[in-house]
Parts: C-alpha cells; structure tokens; sequence
C-alpha cells in the first residue's frame, strides 16, 4: 500500500530530506538515538499550508503530549487522522497556532482539508513536513 501525497496544494518548491527506513543517527533524541525512519521528510519553506492526505476522523490535533515543561520533543504540533478501518496517519512539525479549530479530536475530515502550516517544531532539525502512514497493525507504510 502506498499513500497519495496530495498535501500540497500549490507548485511550490519541495525536496525529501529524509526518506522511509533511511537511518536515523540522533544521539541528542532521547527517543530514538538510533532507529529506522518511520515517514518521509519533506523540506519546505516555514508557513507552507499542508492538507489532509486521507479523508476520515482527527485522533489528535495539537502538541505532541510528550512535551511538558515548554520543551517541544517528538513530533511538536501535529495531526493524526484515521479512516476508521485500516489506514492511520500523522502530519507533523506544524507552526504553533496553525491548526484550524475546526480541526480536534473526533472530528471528520475531508481529503486535501488544510492541516496547518510547516515549522520546526517538536524534534526537527529544520522546516519539514514529516509524514508517516500505518496500517491497523500497526506496520508503517511508505508515503509519497
């Protein structure tokens, strides 16, 4: 299964910065020091609006509960959207206060419905869309 990447809307420039199961050599993470890539990072200039790849219900909108204590850790602000029956993902890095309220947790969305806006927030070593698919098995999936 591979998913469609339509989070972009506009022409815009773009590059991966990092692809799926690239290695992943962060000694400073205390997540993940060493570990298989588990999405792909798509580099793109901060403020860039991302949109929903997949229609279906927002399991999480907001900071990665991870963070406390004002340290943004994992995946910063961030939304996770489920279909219900197989496919879960998560978009993330997005600039504070850029989810729409409409936006929360048990709501339904559309596919291309506006997510937020690129950032570096959370574990980000610059402005990036990080996106990452699962099945209900939880195997990861490549994007893109």
């Amino acid at each position: 299964m591979r998913l469609a990447a339509p989070f972009l809307a506009d022409a815009g420039p773009w590059s991966i910065v990092q692809r799926f199961g690239q290695n992943n050599f962060a000694p400073d993470n205390p997540y993940a020091p060493w570990r298989a890539h588990q999405g792909i990072d798509y580099g793109l200039e901060r403020g860039r609006v991302i949109y929903s790849v997949h229609g279906g219900v927002v399991t999480w909108a907001g900071l990665d509960p991870r963070s406390t204590g004002g340290a943004l850790v994992g995946y910063g602000h961030f939304v996770e959207v489920t279909d219900g029956d197989m496919l879960r993902t998560r978009s993330c890095h997005f600039m504070a206060g850029s989810i729409p309220v409409e936006v929360r947790a048990g709501v339904r969305i559309q596919s291309g419905q506006r997510l937020g806006q690129c950032n570096t927030t959370g574990y980000a070593r610059g402005d990036h869309e990080h996106l990452e698919g699962h099945t209900k098995d939880t195997r990861y999936h490549v994007p893109g």
